[in-house]
């Protein structure tokens, strides 16, 4: 197979094409280019502007099952989410409170927000866990884990 600069010849090409590529070319798609470049920097103008303006942080620490922020605002000192264990009934992925270090082993004590102490935390069954992230008391027991992911 030899390459040649010239073109198969048919009856449908232009003899323009005859000598292989065009000699004289311009761009086609300025308007397009142009176009990609203001969406860019528009999109830029909107990134900056959520930085400067919002909380980014909310977006990645977790949540209690009330809705409040582990980390930040009234709970700056419990940082990490727990998922409770019910009465050694396994764990339920809705069942959360913001706690301020994560147990170590079975029945370990956890200090929750003075408002959920009461009806969350006293009576609680803990389970052995690993700090995962910075944020999350993960279960060292893959059946719990199981039970978190279904």
């Amino acid at each position: 197979f030899i390459l040649t600069n010239k073109i198969k010849m048919t009856k449908k090409t232009p003899p323009r094409y005859s000598e292989g590529p065009l000699k004289k070319r311009s761009c086609t798609d300025l308007f397009c280019c142009l176009l990609f470049i203001v969406l860019w920097g528009g999109f830029g103008y909107i990134g900056e502007f959520a930085l400067v303006n919002g909380d980014p942080e909310r977006l990645i620490v977790p949540y209690d099952q009330k809705g409040n922020p582990c980390g930040l605002d009234n709970q700056t000192d419990f940082k990490f989410i727990f998922w409770l264990d019910e009465d050694d009934q396994g764990v339920d992925a809705t069942n959360t409170v913001c706690v301020t270090a994560c147990p170590e082993s079975n029945n370990d004590t956890i200090q929750c927000p003075p408002e959920y102490q009461e009806d969350l935390c006293d009576g609680n069954v803990t389970y052995k866990t690993s700090p995962f992230a910075g944020r999350i008391c993960l279960p060292r027991d893959d059946g719990l884990v199981d039970d978190l992911v279904n």
